[in-house]
């Protein structure tokens, strides 16, 4: 990396950057690289999504040599069918409740609702309509005007790596076909 930037050229290609490296040392790169990137063109290769998120205004995945997808890691994220869903997390016990309360919610807002299970605890997934926000502060309010005692909540946001694995497995479906 110190030979490339010697000569202080208009583009610079990274491969890898941060591979290898300590957690300091990764902070380090990622700071110079957002500092350079104020002067230059940095293109950065890499299969640590995390690093697109930490350093990248753009994006692109290349699958089977073409492009499945370009934009920033927030317009990619938006091919995540559960992108922007209010989870909530409630005790088994109070899973039917939990659920009558979403459910009319989900009816009157046009939202997609789902349930997993997992050790005593059940969570419900309240999905927006084409990737808006699911409206977390009125799961908040209808589960706590109900009664119903909230774990967890949290805004699901999806990770990179699982936009990679769709787009990429798709294409390689449409390849091998």
């Amino acid at each position: 990396m110190a030979q490339a930037l010697l000569h202080d050229p208009p583009v610079l290609i990274l491969d890898e950057p941060t591979d290898g490296l300590d957690p300091n040392q990764k902070h380090h790169v990622r700071e110079l690289i957002r500092s350079m990137a104020q002067h230059k063109a940095i293109v950065v290769s890499t299969h640590i999504l995390e690093e697109v998120e930490a350093v990248c205004t753009r994006a692109v995945i290349i699958a089977s040599g073409k492009v499945v997808a370009d934009g920033t890691a927030e317009q990619l994220l938006m091919h995540l069918p559960g992108h922007n869903a209010a989870v909530a997390t409630v005790r088994a016990a109070e899973a039917v409740a939990a659920r009558n309360v979403l459910s009319d919610l989900a009816r009157s807002n046009a939202l997609g609702l789902s349930r997993s299970s997992d050790a005593g605890l059940v969570s419900f997934q309240v999905t927006g309509i084409n990737g808006a926000a699911a409206p977390i502060a009125e799961v908040a309010h209808r589960l706590k005007v109900a009664g119903v005692t909230v774990e967890a909540l949290r805004l699901e946001r999806g990770r990179l790596d699982d936009v990679f694995r769709m787009l990429t497995s798709s294409a390689e479906v449409d390849h091998a076909a």
